[in-house]
């Protein structure tokens, strides 16, 4: 077998590993069963064919991170795989590596629906996905804005400081709640077809034959998903400019804030008009240089944004409007949003007044 058939098949299906589970045995386990390997983590589950050459009796449970590594080390370009007396073997030539295996699986994989048929994915979905997902929420105790909205018209997401709505026809016939987390990698799988079942929404990607099932949440919960119309509406708005914004400056501070929980930085504007992008993580953070935003007047004042949709306002549709929100008692008359509209997304943040 290629190695690296078999470990870019190893690849493709971690995005549903979950290192560290207390509540979920072999959450961080790779799943060999007829003929697929599978990983599962309650809200996903991904599963890929296994190349030519596998044994499609071996079934039982792997750690993924060992197996992974140390694949990794070696540049053998054949590998022979044999499963015997609870270990999956694996040499080249005189070197051998082993991993313990359990032939006890004890993730519910079996209870992932399989769909009969897929429908083509509608062109832009995961960009779309991806977009409007970084706007999603993370406080658990407003689980709805944890989860991206997919509509029959529209995808979105907002964490009550942000909203994201992506205007597509998504082929669904009612709208459905998936979590953030679970549908962030969607990308990463390349999916052209998806389809959908009792509890689960599949992504299937038809040349690799990897499919990533994300659990899908509808009717009453549903229901709970706030009305995104008029958080969207502001009004007493003026053009502002992002064409100045440096994407060089964006990606420097993008270091620190993917270390975050939700990956956003903070852009902050005087009352000159002079703008400086920050960001703060585990390890550290970052503070650039300043440059203009171009038409801001007012107090000074900052907003939280993603920088890969910062990075695409500012190369695409670097026209934004700053305004006041719909909501009288909340804006007092000053501007408390930045609002950008694109051919394809509405995208709006709140501007917080910083203290001299």
């Amino acid at each position: 077998m290629k190695r690296e058939e078999f470990v870019h098949c190893l690849q493709s299906v971690t995005p549903s590993l979950l290192s560290g589970s207390k509540t979920l045995e072999q959450a961080d386990c790779l799943i060999f069963r007829k003929g697929e390997v599978c990983t599962y983590n309650d809200e996903m589950c991904c599963r890929c064919p296994m190349p030519n050459g596998f044994d499609d009796k071996f079934s039982g449970a792997v750690p993924a991170k060992k197996l992974l590594e140390q694949l990794g080390k070696w540049t053998d370009k054949d590998i022979e795989i044999v499963a015997e007396n609870g270990r999956l073997n694996i040499s080249s030539g005189k070197r051998k590596t082993w991993l313990r295996t359990s032939k006890d699986i004890r993730l519910p994989i079996h209870q992932v629906e399989r769909p009969e048929t897929y429908t083509r994915l509608p062109i832009g979905y995961t960009e779309a996905v991806s977009t409007v997902g970084s706007c999603a929420g993370t406080d658990k105790n407003d689980w709805h804005l944890m989860c991206v909205h997919i509509h029959p018209d529209r995808i979105e997401a907002s964490n009550r400081r942000q909203i994201c709505r992506w205007k597509l026809t998504t082929k669904l016939k009612k709208p459905i709640l998936v979590k953030q987390y679970a549908i962030a990698n969607l990308s990463s799988a390349a999916p052209d077809r998806f389809a959908e079942t009792k509890h689960w929404m599949h992504f299937f990607n038809k040349e690799s034959g990897l499919v990533m099932s994300c659990r899908r949440y509808a009717d009453d919960q549903v229901k709970k998903y706030p009305d995104l119309d008029v958080p969207l509406e502001i009004h007493k708005g003026r053009t502002v400019s992002l064409e100045f914004v440096p994407p060089e400056e964006v990606e420097r501070a993008a270091v620190f804030s993917k270390e975050n929980d939700r990956d956003f930085i903070t852009v902050e504007i005087d009352d000159a008009g002079k703008a400086r992008i920050s960001s703060e993580g585990v390890s550290g953070g970052y503070r650039g240089k300043s440059f203009s935003f171009k038409g801001w007047k007012g107090k000074a004042a900052s907003f939280r944004i993603s920088p890969a949709v910062l990075i695409n306002l500012v190369k695409l549709h670097p026209e934004a409007t700053i305004g006041c929100s719909r909501a009288a008692k909340e804006s007092r008359g000053q501007p408390n949003r930045l609002k950008a509209v694109t051919p394809t997304y509405e995208y709006i943040t709140s501007l917080a007044p910083v203290k001299a």
